[in-house]
């Protein structure tokens, strides 16, 4: 596999959990490791080799927060359909791009290579 193919995935998965992680969402890391298992297996739907990326760890070291905190924290907004719903649609679309790159990557290593005109 070409590094800029692998680079390219690392981007994806690296933007989607970003994406993830960074919205407004009260989400425990659990959730976090189902979108990130969701990711991989859409790639791996569309065949694309997913040893290559390294999706981010989330950071489990953290001590629970104190009652008090986690008492304020029950304001925060929950994951609705529509935010998970807005989330597929990204991941459809990133797929989307994901598999017609892979597509052209494919059909670019099948054509016979071509030699530099040395005759001239």
């Amino acid at each position: 596999m070409h590094q800029c193919h692998a680079e390219f995935l690392n981007l994806i998965a690296s933007s989607l959990a970003s994406s993830l992680s960074s919205s407004e969402t009260d989400e425990t890391p659990q959730m976090m490791v189902i979108q990130e298992h969701h990711v991989e297996s859409c790639l791996r739907q569309l065949n694309i080799d997913t040893s290559c990326i390294t999706m981010p760890t989330t950071n489990n070291n953290k001590k629970a927060p104190s009652a008090t905190k986690r008492r304020k924290k029950k304001t925060s907004k929950v994951v609705t359909a529509e935010m998970m719903a807005e989330q597929e649609r990204l991941l459809s679309s990133s797929a989307q791009r994901l598999q017609s790159l892979h597509h052209q990557q494919k059909t670019a290593s099948l054509l016979p290579t071509q030699q530099p005109d040395v005759e001239k």
